[in-house]
């Protein structure tokens, strides 16, 4: 379910609703790249090894972790733009206590940070308003 959520977010915010979204959905997409990576790897211990189950849950608790992690993120996010969306995804930073998907959150804060402050820079400085 949290794989379907994020997945139909990225599609839908992805396109039209903005570049500090689009840019946010680029992270989305790198991060579930290397989720889809993990599955992989461990689709490749289940036939090689026999996995059993216990070792399984063992190896997907991290992945576990950060997709929730990023479900609750696409959740909170759902329909805000712009300095909105850098405040929600700044408001999950700041409350959560996991260093992992902090580090999470602060390279989605990055990405779209770094776009956000391009756009107001060239607006500013330049008259140019994307």
């Amino acid at each position: 379910v949290y794989y379907y959520v994020i997945e139909s977010y990225m599609a839908y915010y992805s396109l039209e609703q903005g570049t500090v979204c689009q840019a946010l959905c680029g992270g989305l997409r790198h991060l579930i790249k290397e989720y889809k990576m993990m599955v992989v790897q461990l689709e490749e211990l289940v036939t090689a090894e026999g996995m059993t189950l216990q070792k399984m849950w063992y190896h997907i608790q991290s992945s576990l972790r950060v997709i929730k992690s990023l479900h609750e993120l696409v959740i909170s996010a759902e329909g805000l733009k712009g300095g909105n969306l850098i405040s929600c995804i700044m408001k999950l930073l700041h409350n959560t206590t996991d260093k992992e998907i902090a580090d999470i959150y602060n390279y989605l804060f990055g990405k779209t940070l770094n776009l956000y402050v391009e756009m107001v820079s060239a607006w500013i400085y330049e008259g140019i308003i994307h």
